[in-house]
């Protein structure tokens, strides 16, 4: 017999905030939109089942303030609200960027981090208050995390949009 321990025995994927977080929310509101955010992806229904995984925000901030990958370990799926953007050499109308590394033999992906470019841009709880000019911090992370989980962007149009 299976206790409900085995049910919920789901791996776990990890992230976590790099020291300083945000310079335009609070840290209680970044969890908020990070889970939702994340909760967006892993309450998909595959047909009938959860995905393979769930997430978690790891207590303590990464020390990582730049996408790399170390093959000999020392890695974390950091998220970072990066100041100095277009030192990166990073397109300054992007909201954000993330970097996946894999391995080619399976695909699994071995670690993910997100750059959030603040500093070109404004980001806001647009869920929780009206946002005029600021970017809605939960849409781009939703966004950016199709990318932490392998999605790439598609040239292919949609057929509503071909006339």
């Amino acid at each position: 017999s299976r206790g409900l321990g085995d049910v919920y025995q789901r791996p776990s994927i990890h992230y976590s905030f790099t020291v300083g977080g945000s310079m335009d929310l609070p840290r209680t509101e970044l969890d908020a939109v990070f889970d939702r955010a994340f909760n967006t992806w892993t309450e998909i229904d595959c047909g009938g089942s959860p995905v393979g995984f769930q997430v978690r925000r790891r207590a303590e901030d990464s020390l990582c303030t730049v996408p790399e990958f170390v093959s000999d370990g020392g890695n974390v799926n950091s998220m970072a609200f990066v100041d100095n953007w277009s030192e990166r050499g990073n397109a300054p109308a992007a909201y954000a960027l993330t970097t996946t590394w894999f391995r080619r033999s399976t695909g699994e992906i071995v670690d993910a981090d997100m750059e959030l470019n603040q500093e070109n841009w404004e980001f806001a709880d647009c869920a929780t208050r009206e946002c005029t000019l600021e970017i809605d911090l939960e849409n781009t992370v939703t966004h950016e995390l199709g990318h932490f989980f392998g999605l790439a962007h598609t040239d292919v149009e949609e057929a509503a949009t071909r006339g």
